[in-house]
């Protein structure tokens, strides 16, 4: 089952929980203050020897975003 981070509205608490996908979405009680929680979008990533990600170009030539005029 994968792992899922939840963040609580109340106290900002930032937990994980082992669920189903199906349970993802659902609210998690905080395992600080017992608040509600909502998910929180995190990246997936995973490891294998026969699987290889393409090569990503360096983004240094250009900005994403202009810089803000001060």
């Amino acid at each position: 089952m994968p792992i899922y981070q939840y963040l609580c509205e109340e106290c900002s608490f930032e937990s994980e929980y082992i669920r189903s996908v199906s349970k993802a979405d659902d609210p998690a009680p905080c395992k600080s203050c017992e608040g509600s929680t909502n998910r929180v979008l995190t990246m997936f990533s995973f490891k294998s020897d026969t699987f290889t990600a393409p090569k990503l170009r360096s983004t240094n030539s250009q900005p994403m975003r202009e810089k803000p005029k001060d």
